[in-house]
């Protein structure tokens, strides 16, 4: 319309004007007007193919760099339209002049006449102005803006429902993105951050229009988000990572994380989980070069930060689920490293920080009626049957992905000799979490996170001298006696499982899809009665010393005196 209402004003400037100079022109000046018209329809017919061949291939020069189908803007375009338009309307008009000249009065053949000059005249200024338009669009910024007014709520449904309807069709996001991966390619960091920041600022103006049935996995808007999230930002942040484009990598990345957080806001968990997935999906498949390491680190902050946004909106599920795919994908990651590839700048800070952290937040919000026995049957489920309350699940995704996390540590000092994490730091987060955990009420989280503590404990002492080094938590040595009892009861007689999550190999099945899947493989052979007797020395030392364990010296020095 900011084009179509100057046009149509020069258009009525040109048309005002013919009629009072066709009035004020003398009678006989226009006897044979041929030579006018003929001229006025030759050149413009030249100019308009000459400039029209020009800038068809210009457009094709941009949307070759851009995107193919960056065309069909272009010929969709209003500035196109209407040029094209007054071009023909002028040049129709000195042909019609010229063809029923004899067939016009005095008045009618000057206003014809003169008429067909203010066309003219008015299709080289529209010229102009549309000259200028496609070559502001050949430029990052102007074709992003071009692309900006195509991404409105209404016109993302429509697309992303004719792509779901014809695969034919271009999905809504996928031209934006071509852009944004050319800047990158470039690395043009202005245009790749205008790109993303559009994307980013037109998903959360369309998740305030939409409803969750609207965004459903199984919906063509909720595909076409879900892909978005989850293949094409992730894959241009790879390749970002690849040409050592930190700033971009970084940029795509908080791109998923403002989806992700806009989708909490709005209450649309599924968007959220989408960005979870996409953003987590990183901390495995980027590699372990300088640059990649950094967007790893980025990547596991941001989708922490996600979880905690939604545990404190008591989107539990999203937070769960957002934490599970952390371990898990962290697990992975670790699992790829070879010896030279040590690191622990990207996972340390999740062990001793945002689990925990993450942990302690549900439990402080946890509902006091909140059913547990789906924790102690070991039925965790987000779908299908004896689907466990979102609740249960949280608190399940933070345990399994310290327990997941901690495995692919072991493992890996196992493999490599070297251990990739403090270990001091990660039995400081053990430690944490079962003092929340104790706090909380709910004894058997306090026995789930304990035993496992004492199944790491034990198989510290199963390695080589210097495995799992500082692995010393002495949170133990603070819990109630017959807490430490029960623990090593109901570990021993099954009703709490300590060991599955540290014995299934880290990193291999979808913990969402499939949560209480895997293959298992112990660190060590003949575990099993070795881990008992190593339970009843705990049971023992606790009735003998009280307090977890650990001797007390006022105690001592108390039965001395006696």
């Amino acid at each position: 319309m900011r084009f179509q209402r100057p046009a149509i004003t020069i258009s009525a400037v040109a048309l005002g004007i013919s009629l009072v100079a066709a009035d004020l022109t003398p009678s006989g000046y226009f006897e044979s007007p041929d030579q006018v018209l003929t001229t006025l329809a030759t050149v413009q017919s030249a100019i308009f193919a000459i400039v029209f061949s020009v800038v068809i291939l210009g457009v094709q020069l941009s949307t070759s760099r851009y995107s193919s189908r960056l065309a069909d803007l272009f010929r969709s375009d209003q500035y196109y339209r209407v040029t094209v338009g007054i071009f023909g309307i002028s040049i129709g008009l000195s042909v019609f002049t010229l063809v029923f000249r004899n067939s016009l009065n005095g008045y009618l053949l000057r206003f014809a006449v003169v008429l067909a000059a203010g066309f003219a005249v008015t299709s080289f200024i529209i010229l102009f102005y549309f000259v200028d338009s496609v070559l502001d669009q050949t430029t990052p910024e102007g074709i992003i803006q071009r692309v900006d007014q195509e991404l409105t709520p209404e016109k993302i449904i429509e697309q992303a429902t004719l792509a779901g309807e014809n695969n034919a069709e271009p999905d809504p996001f996928l031209i934006p993105n071509s852009i944004v991966r050319s800047a990158v390619d470039d690395m043009d960091l202005a245009a790749a951050s205008l790109g993303l920041s559009t994307i980013s600022r037109r998903v959360e103006e369309l998740l305030t229009t939409v409803s969750t049935d609207d965004i459903e996995d199984d919906s063509p808007l909720g595909q076409s988000i879900q892909t978005l999230c989850t293949k094409r930002l992730p894959n241009l942040t790879e390749t970002a990572a690849e040409d050592e484009f930190i700033e971009a990598g970084s940029e795509s990345i908080q791109t998923i994380s403002s989806i992700g957080t806009a989708g909490i806001r709005e209450e649309l968990e599924v968007v959220s989980n989408d960005s979870l997935r996409g953003i987590t999906r990183l901390i495995a498949e980027l590699e372990f070069d300088p640059s990649s390491e950094k967007l790893r680190k980025e990547s596991v902050d941001e989708a922490c930060n996600i979880a905690d946004t939604a545990a404190e909106s008591g989107l539990w599920d999203t937070a769960g689920t957002g934490i599970r795919y952390v371990g898990f994908y962290s697990a992975t990651s670790i699992m790829r490293r070879g010896a030279s590839d040590r690191n622990q700048r990207a996972y340390t800070n999740l062990s001793i920080s945002r689990i925990p952290s993450l942990f302690s937040e549900l439990m402080e919000n946890l509902p006091d009626e909140i059913e547990t026995d789906a924790f102690q049957n070991r039925i965790i489920r987000r779908h299908g049957d004896y689907t466990s309350s979102s609740e249960v699940w949280a608190l399940w995704c933070c345990y399994a992905s310290m327990a997941e996390t901690t495995s692919a540590y072991l493992r890996y000092e196992l493999e490599h000799e070297e251990p990739i994490v403090d270990w001091s730091m990660v039995s400081s987060g053990w430690s944490e979490c079962v003092s929340t955990a104790s706090e909380s009420g709910f004894d058997y989280f306090t026995y789930q996170w304990l035993g496992t503590l004492f199944y790491l404990e034990y198989l510290s002492r199963q390695g080589p001298e210097s495995f799992m080094a500082n692995f010393n938590p002495t949170i133990q040595y603070r819990i109630r006696s017959e807490v430490v009892e029960n623990t090593v009861d109901r570990v021993r007689s099954g009703s709490v499982s300590v060991r599955n999550r540290i014995d299934l190999l880290p990193g291999h099945i979808d913990p969402i899809e499939t949560p209480l899947t895997g293959y298992s493989n112990p660190p060590f052979d003949d575990i099993e009665e070795e881990f008992e007797r190593w339970l009843d020395l705990k049971k023992g030392m606790s009735r003998r010393f009280g307090m977890g364990g650990a001797p007390q010296k006022d105690a001592e020095n108390s039965n001395t005196d006696e």
